[in-house]
């Protein structure tokens, strides 16, 4: 057999692996360079997680940087992974930080025995990398992020209420009004609101009874209707608010009135 196809053949799982490492530490980049840090944190250590998979199948593999990248993960696992930019703290940064270097040093460990790539290979794996970042664009463009005026407990937060688990709900302190916001990654226009109310599971103590529903632009409120619920009940119906689809850049689920003892939302979906 030529030497040469044998050698080209146990290098193109490395290609392969590059081309695939390149599109999505580019998109953790500019997740990152955006200000989503705890999106950027999940792509990359997903990405470097597969990596590792990847890597160890193939010959030729640069020991040295794979090693680093394994104790990358290793560490990782003593986090708890960031659900949104408010549980991205110190030890998440220095991680990232150092996960992004780790990455750059494997791609140039990876690209050296690297063969020519032919012009049509890269105009495809360009239009691809586009293709990758747009898709991840309009992602970050749908995402939302939860906050609260104030919350019964730490097992009631805000982000309770955007986690798709209806299980678990965010509650209002007893006997006091408030609101949840959603504020949006970027300015989208706001065609509706669906919720659902919260029973808090077997007591069947806390829901809301009457609220606003009320779109900002930035401090502007350029959208708001009335909020009506008929009672607490053990499996709530979602209720969906519609709006004008006027552009903002959060959605506010103020409660005046609540049932029992304080209001809250098992879930909360903007469209």
């Amino acid at each position: 057999m030529n030497p040469t196809i044998v050698a080209t053949a146990a290098q193109a799982p490395q290609l392969d692996t590059l081309d695939w490492l390149s599109e999505r530490f580019e998109a953790a980049h500019v997740l990152w360079a955006l200000g989503h840090t705890a999106e950027s944190y999940a792509l990359l250590h997903q990405a470097l997680v597969e990596a590792v998979a990847r890597l160890r199948m193939s010959r030729g593999v640069p020991s040295d940087e794979l090693r680093a990248v394994e104790a990358l993960l290793n560490e990782a696992q003593a986090l708890d992974p960031p659900r949104s930019r408010s549980d991205f703290d110190r030890d998440h940064a220095a991680w990232l930080e150092r996960a992004r270097r780790a990455s750059h040093r494997l791609q140039r460990a990876l690209r050296k025995p690297r063969a020519r790539l032919s012009r049509a290979r890269l105009i495809a794996l360009s239009a691809l990398g586009v293709a990758v970042i747009v898709v991840a664009g309009r992602a970050w463009h749908q995402r939302v992020y939860a906050s609260a005026s104030a919350v019964y407990g730490p097992g009631h937060s805000a982000e309770n209420a955007t986690d798709g688990l209806r299980v678990t709900e965010w509650v209002l302190p007893d006997n006091q009004p408030g609101y949840l916001d959603l504020t949006f990654a970027a300015r989208r226009a706001v065609h509706g609101v669906t919720l659902i109310n919260a029973h808090n599971r077997w007591y069947m103590d806390r829901a809301i009874k009457r609220g606003m529903v009320l779109v900002f632009d930035d401090q502007k409120v350029v959208d708001q209707r009335a909020l009506e619920f008929g009672g607490v009940e053990q499996h709530p119906a979602p209720l969906r608010v519609p709006l004008k689809g006027e552009r903002g850049t959060r959605v506010r689920v103020l409660v005046t009135e609540h049932f029992g003892l304080s209001g809250g939302l098992a879930e909360v979906e903007v469209d």
